[in-house]
């Protein structure tokens, strides 16, 4: 395919010379359209000169025309795609850094209602430490050794919104170690975690205030005591988690199985603040569940459900 067009320099004289600079003169527009076509034409370098006011001549000036027009429309077109890539990369930044941002805030207030529980469990963990060195001054030592040892725990549970069960469970088994220090026979605990649910991540420090109000509300009131139970399944694609205890039952009088109504358990720090963690966490509802109900004969369950997460492998934080 020749690179610029073959224009003869004389005028033919005899049929043959002129079907030849005819030939001569369609091929050289061939030519321009073969290099229009691989987006190679420059109308400034590759213009057809004309050479004669007949037809072929105001062919190759319509065609100049033609092939400007096309090459200013291709490069209007080109600069328009350009300009759009470039607002459409604009905006997936923007989206990008949005997103960020969002995340970001989402977890600055994960971490600040977690950071509310801290105070309200260490107020009412001293105090109950205070109780218990006015009778036993060694076991109050052995609860503050107790209390230094979940709070580690619990600063290692800060730096991450989510832990796996497991690694909640732990948590969870050293705050109940304080309480049974301090209730002694009358605090029994129960375990019933199915081990597909062990590896499904949860909100960091979830449980906590969920045991701890069985424990104040249901088991300490009681005379003789009573069993608190974590239970954990996996149902499908939710994590289902619950508390129960069957201590003296909801502050209202309530009938069993009914939902919790305007009592103290529902506008406590702990389930005040659980419910609005799995909000920021999950969203609304149904998207996430957090239901406190009574027990048949006695007693209280708290149930949460929310979307099942799965730890990455070697993410396991180890206690």
């Amino acid at each position: 395919m020749a690179s610029e067009p073959f224009h003869p320099d004389e005028t033919p004289r005899s049929e043959d010379d002129e079907v030849r600079v005819s030939k001569a003169r369609i091929q050289a527009v061939v030519n321009v359209l073969s290099v229009m076509a691989i987006g190679g034409y420059d109308p400034q370098t590759m213009r057809l000169p004309p050479r004669e006011s007949d037809a072929f001549g105001l062919l190759e000036e319509g065609f100049n025309l033609f092939a400007r027009e096309h090459a200013e429309t291709t490069q209007r077109n080109l600069e328009y795609l350009r300009t759009i890539e470039q607002a459409r990369q604009e905006a997936a930044e923007r989206q990008v850094r949005e997103a960020q941002l969002q995340e970001q805030l989402m977890r600055a207030q994960l971490h600040t209602l977690r950071m509310q529980l801290q105070p309200h469990f260490l107020f009412n963990t001293l105090n109950s430490i205070a109780a218990l060195v006015e009778e036993d001054v060694r076991a109050g030592q052995q609860m503050i050794a107790h209390l230094s040892d979940f709070f580690r725990l619990t600063l290692e549970s800060t730096r991450q919104q989510e832990v796996t069960l497991r690694d909640e469970l732990t948590l969870i088994g050293h705050y109940l170690d304080l309480e049974k220090m301090r209730f002694g026979d009358r605090l029994q605990v129960s375990l019933d975690v199915a081990p597909e649910a062990l590896d499904a991540l949860v909100p960091s420090f979830i449980l906590q205030p969920l045991v701890e109000n069985a424990i104040r509300h249901g088991i300490q009131p009681a005379i003789e005591g009573g069993t608190v139970q974590v239970v954990g399944r996996v149902e499908g694609e939710r994590v289902h988690l619950e508390v129960r205890d069957d201590g003296v039952g909801l502050a209202a009088p309530a009938s069993a199985g009914a939902r919790l109504g305007p009592a103290r358990r529902s506008t406590g720090v702990g389930l005040s603040n659980t419910r609005q963690r799995l909000a920021q966490r999950f969203g609304e509802p149904p998207e996430q569940l957090l239901e406190v109900r009574a027990r048949t004969p006695r007693g209280t369950c708290v149930t949460l459900r929310f979307p099942r997460l799965l730890a990455a492998r070697g993410d396991r934080r180890t206690s």
